[in-house]
């Protein structure tokens, strides 16, 4: 019983096609942990004055804020017209279209 060796190509494409799939387990677990709503009582979001509801800001604390000033008119959010989005600032953590933090940055045009 003879065994053929395998030829350099046949164990490039067995290497990239493992490193392929062990990618795409590591890339799931992004989207499990970025699908996770950002809860305001959480330590580094409570840092950064996040609130669900910008109405919800303490202007003394925040006098810069304005109420216009909610996650969709933030250019870190990318939620569009939807009611939720991905925030870049909190790791895409989804936020709601109200909501606001002192990191806020107006949407260019």
């Amino acid at each position: 019983m003879s065994s053929k060796p395998v030829n350099s190509s046949k164990r490039v494409l067995i290497f990239r096609a493992a490193a392929g799939v062990g990618f795409l387990a590591v890339g799931n677990t992004k989207f499990a942990v970025a699908a996770e709503k950002l809860s305001p009582t959480d330590p580094y979001p409570k840092a950064m004055g996040f609130k669900l509801d910008t109405k919800e800001v303490d202007q003394v604390k925040y006098p810069r804020h304005t109420n216009e000033q909610g996650c969709h008119a933030c250019q870190l959010w990318n939620g569009g017209t939807a009611d939720f989005g991905n925030c870049s600032f909190f790791n895409d953590a989804i936020t709601p279209r109200t909501g606001w933090c002192k990191n806020f940055k107006v949407k260019k045009a």
